[in-house]
């Protein structure tokens, strides 16, 4: 059974600006580092677009449409004290729970062994502390499913 790299360019365009820790070069450097030979047999997917079912699995409707309406139409603006969004925001994150959810599926249904998904959203602790998941494994052991995503909970098997 195969291993699963599912990323998207669109979490490229996630711009917290180059003096934030969390700032495009980072996701840069794991895909340049994921496109060595040693990786040749990751089976890579493209994340698909999540959506608002998803996401309101694990928060509710008015906290959604509040990080979405942050999200400017250009430049920058500071979510909170450490969440920087710029106008791919919102396409990042979107492929992130699309990315999240498509692996918990692709374990669940025996497409995979095992996933990891290269993307980028909201900060580190934005992401704990709103529970959604930053970058997430998903592997098959024997016994239960183990998924790293607060998006879609863990499966027994």
């Amino acid at each position: 059974m195969s291993t699963w790299l599912i990323t998207h360019s669109d979490c490229e365009h996630h711009d917290t600006g180059s003096d934030h820790p969390e700032r495009i070069e980072r996701l840069e450097a794991i895909n340049q580092a994921l496109a060595d030979p040693a990786f040749a047999d990751l089976i890579r997917q493209p994340a698909e677009y999540g959506t608002r079912q998803a996401i309101a699995r694990a928060h509710d409707a008015a906290y959604i449409d509040s990080v979405f309406a942050a999200i400017p139409t250009r430049g920058r603006r500071h979510f909170n004290a450490d969440t920087v969004v710029s106008p791919g925001s919102a396409a990042a994150a979107m492929r992130g729970v699309g990315a999240a959810t498509q692996a918990v599926d692709a374990i669940q249904t025996g497409r995979a062994h095992g996933t990891t998904c290269a993307q980028r959203l909201a900060s580190a602790s934005a992401a704990v502390s709103s529970g959604v998941a930053k970058n997430i494994t998903v592997s098959h052991s024997p016994g239960p499913i183990r998924a790293a995503a607060s998006l879609c909970p863990p499966v027994t098997s």
